[in-house]
């Protein structure tokens, strides 16, 4: 990545959000990774798509009924099911933190801790 940005490459990240077995822990390590590395991210959150491995797992697992979801409220901004460590309305409510805190609040201005507390007191309140 910091090469990539040192040869004025426009370097970006994609990451995803609301995995199997993904807690509050894993989603603060990837919000540190991105300031860490000021890299300019895309914030999506896993969508159980039929045919995918994130979809059989739910399945198995009994978090996803196909016949109760709302497949015309499937995209990548809202999350349609709970996982076995994070509620939907959790994944929702930090999705809504990680895009205020990089698309509104101008992270990259801000010295490193700063960002880490403002993050951590979101997600605790």
């Amino acid at each position: 990545i910091k090469m990539s940005q040192e040869a004025g490459l426009d370097t970006r990240g994609y990451f995803m959000i609301g995995n199997w077995d993904e807690g509050l822990a894993d989603v603060l390590k990837t919000v540190r990774f991105i300031i860490k590395m000021k890299l300019p991210p895309s914030i999506c959150i896993a969508v159980p798509l039929p045919g995918t491995k994130f979809y059989d797992i739910l399945k198995a697992n009994g978090k996803l009924d196909p016949k109760n979801i709302d497949w015309g409220k499937a995209t990548a901004s809202i999350a349609l099911v709970d996982t076995n460590r994070l509620s939907k309305r959790t994944i929702n409510m930090v999705y809504k933190i990680i895009y205020n805190f990089f698309y509104l609040k101008k992270a990259y201005d801000l010295p490193f801790e700063r960002k880490v507390d403002w993050f951590n007191k979101k997600v605790r309140s």
